[in-house]
């Protein structure tokens, strides 16, 4: 974006594409501003934070627009993954004001803070490519089982009572006929259709199968 444009968007009202904050801004909410518009914005839009105006629209400026700028850059190196906004400086009335650019990213999600995973007895700090598979591993299960909800299907348990989180010894297996009646990251909730009982399993313990006898889709959950 010209410096022209950013001033135009400056000079207009705080809108979805728009946000204005004091030269004091934080890191956490520098990079909770910026991945909020890398993770929303529709292809080839830009939102822009401006750095160094009240909410109202007055212009404060910076007192060093240099220092912000490096600011904004290591809180978006924290982003993950990692955000490189292009940051512009305007002279507004003699006051200078840093205008920080966001484009729709093609890597979203972006979070504020990096994911962790254990190495040996160590948390450690995910690289991208596990970052990616583990997002990549969870939608795809979510979404599958999302595309269930409202319709029988059989839930079958291996070493696992239904609706308990304990491990059963042994070879113990059961099934029912369930329905999916809501799913989000990290839970499943289900109602057993011959007394209407319903209980909740985690995500990462259910597998995407299906049920030959019945012709109808499963999910195993297993101990």
């Amino acid at each position: 974006m010209t410096p022209e444009d950013l001033l135009a968007r400056l000079a207009a009202q705080e809108d979805a594409f728009v946000e204005r904050k004091s030269q004091g801004i934080g890191a956490h909410d520098i990079r909770k501003a910026v991945t909020a518009f890398a993770n929303s914005l529709p292809e080839g839009q830009h939102g822009v934070v401006f750095i160094g105006v009240g909410d109202k629209g007055t212009v404060e400026g910076c007192d060093n627009t240099d220092v912000v700028q490096k600011r904004v850059r290591a809180a978006c190196g924290d982003c993950y993954p990692a955000l490189t906004p292009q940051t512009v400086v305007l002279n507004v009335g003699g006051k200078g004001v840093v205008a920080v650019v966001v484009g729709a990213s093609a890597d979203r999600p972006h979070f504020t803070g990096p994911a962790y995973v254990r190495q040996g007895s160590e948390s450690v700090r995910a690289s991208r490519t596990l970052f990616e598979a583990m997002v990549d591993a969870r939608h795809s299960t979510v979404a599958a089982i999302q595309r269930l909800i409202g319709q029988p299907i059989t839930v079958i348990g291996v070493g696992h009572r239904m609706g308990q989180l304990v491990h059963v010894q042994g070879d113990y297996r059961e099934s029912a006929e369930c329905k999916v009646t809501a799913c989000d990251a990290h839970m499943v909730t289900f109602l057993r259709l011959n007394d209407s009982w319903e209980f909740y399993e985690p995500v990462s313990r259910i597998e995407v199968s299906r049920d030959g006898r019945m012709k109808r889709p499963a999910l195993v959950v297993r101990g």
